[in-house]
């Protein structure tokens, strides 16, 4: 039994602990940009991490309209194992050390200094699921006491492991909301964001 139990924790999903220079969004992604992500250190929040956690931003091909520069954007996160949680961790969930991807499309308005950002996608792991279980669901009772899987769901391929992808306006409890634009402060990180888009990308 002891056995059974090390072989099948040996067998549950760890990535190494490192960040690659770029990603590639399969062709079956809905709504975002597929193909190429590269590695954009500029659009950094500070520091992208500790010993145990980093954070990466890649951006797929820029596309400037007038004065508006926009593209889609993948945030890669990565939990590294430690003494303290690891993959004998009870209940750490399946997943826990692979990446996680969240999309975002920046526009930045280099006329104005401001920008908007918006999530077209929601993306989740699919470690272990079969056929159509797992991914996103959400309440059918107004006590949230029972849940439907949510429809329109794909399952894609990122870094050679599965995930769920779906418009977030797929979940009954969405509300479309019109583009907030936000005004950029002098010595922000925002500023530093948008000197760069406008003036490299």
């Amino acid at each position: 039994m002891h056995l059974a139990l090390g072989m099948l924790l040996a067998a549950l999903p760890v990535a190494p602990f490192t960040s690659p220079s770029q990603i590639v969004i399969p062709s079956n992604t809905p709504v975002i940009e597929t193909g190429i992500y590269r590695k954009a250190n500029w659009l950094r929040m500070g520091r992208n991490g500790s010993p145990s956690f980093m954070s990466d931003n890649y951006i797929g091909t820029p596309r400037r309209r007038g004065n508006i520069v926009s593209f889609y954007e993948i945030t890669r996160s990565h939990r590294a194992e430690t003494s303290k949680l690891n993959r004998h961790t009870p209940n750490y969930g399946n997943a826990l050390f692979l990446p996680g991807y969240t999309a975002t499309v920046y526009r930045f308005d280099c006329s104005n200094d401001r920008y908007s950002t918006e999530t077209p996608l929601s993306i989740t792991e699919a470690w272990g699921d079969t056929g159509d279980t797992g991914g996103f669901h959400h309440p059918i009772n107004r006590n949230e006491t029972k849940w439907a899987r949510t429809p329109g769901q794909v399952r894609i391929m990122i870094e050679g492991r599965p995930y769920w992808a779906v418009r977030p306006s797929m979940d009954p409890r969405h509300e479309d909301k019109p583009v907030e634009w936000i005004s950029i402060r002098p010595g922000s990180y925002g500023a530093s964001h948008i000197d760069y888009a406008c003036t490299k990308l």
